[in-house]
């Protein structure tokens, strides 16, 4: 495929070049990078997506310019990455490519699901932006019973077994998920890679799950709602009436991990007062 004429040409075009690191599942993740990357002109923006199948989610590796949308390389692994590899020497070759061929000056690694920790791991200044908990927690949002305050072997292992919030890699061992915390963890302490996340709360959780993190470098940038004309989402009062009920839309995923038992138990005290509409 050719090259979009958006993409920045070095000795040229000055601006420089952010790659994020994703998995392609959609969600919040990915409005948030979209979003980000259409917010900046001060830097131009790829995105590095894994793609792949419930058990097995880096069988492919795509390039996409985020400006003009365009995918500019595509790379199926010979060996496949299931959840994260530790180390993966045809990820790695791939990475420096794309480093190399397009000038990338900085990464944010915003999930490493279906990729290699050695996205950490390259000569660019790099930062994680904590969208959940993965891969410090295979249930994703430390959730299991209540928000989990710690995560030994056996409490993983109990998670594994019964926690409902585990659900996207039903055939991984307890073994595999401590080793690949562990290796995680050096790797951000090792080359003091900073953590970015919306909302202090996040490293609290975090540093339950693995105390070693208290000492990482952790910043707290909040979310923007992307309406900076109020114009564009105008709001019109409502006058109550006794008359007419209040309409109310629940939107998205009613999956458990989403907060599905949050609505439920909420329900019944609704339920006289509004119509609940589900819709996603």
């Amino acid at each position: 495929t050719s090259l979009p004429t958006s993409l920045p040409i070095p000795g040229i075009n000055a601006r420089r070049v952010t790659l994020h690191v994703a998995h392609s599942w959609g969600g919040g993740l990915e409005s948030w990078v979209r979003g980000m990357a259409a917010a900046d002109t001060q830097h131009h923006h790829l995105l590095l997506t894994s793609h792949g199948q419930p058990g097995c989610y880096g069988l492919r590796i795509r390039l996409e310019d985020l400006k003009s949308g365009t995918t500019l390389q595509e790379w199926d692994l010979s060996l496949p990455i299931a959840t994260t590899a530790l180390r993966h020497l045809e990820y790695q070759q791939l990475l420096e490519d794309v480093i190399a061929s397009h000038n990338v000056s900085q990464i944010l690694v915003s999930s490493l699901i279906g990729h290699s920790l050695d996205a950490l791991r390259s000569a660019r200044p790099t930062a994680v932006v904590c969208h959940d908990f993965y891969p410090l927690c295979p249930a994703i949002n430390a959730t299991f019973a209540g928000s989990c305050a710690h995560c030994a072997e056996d409490r993983m292992n109990a998670c594994l077994q019964t926690n409902p919030h585990h659900r996207f890699f039903p055939e991984s061992e307890t073994s595999q998920w401590m080793r690949l915390r562990e290796a995680y963890v050096e790797t951000l302490q090792a080359l003091d890679i900073p953590l970015i996340a919306p909302t202090p709360s996040f490293f609290g959780h975090a540093k339950a799950l693995a105390p070693e993190l208290g000492e990482q470098q952790q910043f707290v940038i909040a979310h923007g709602d992307g309406y900076e004309d109020s114009q564009d989402c105008p709001l019109q009062a409502v006058t109550p009436s006794e008359d007419v009920r209040l309409q109310v839309v629940v939107l998205g995923s009613l999956a458990p991990h989403k907060g599905l038992h949050l609505l439920e138990e909420a329900l019944s005290d609704l339920a006289p007062l509004v119509d609940v509409h589900l819709l996603g």
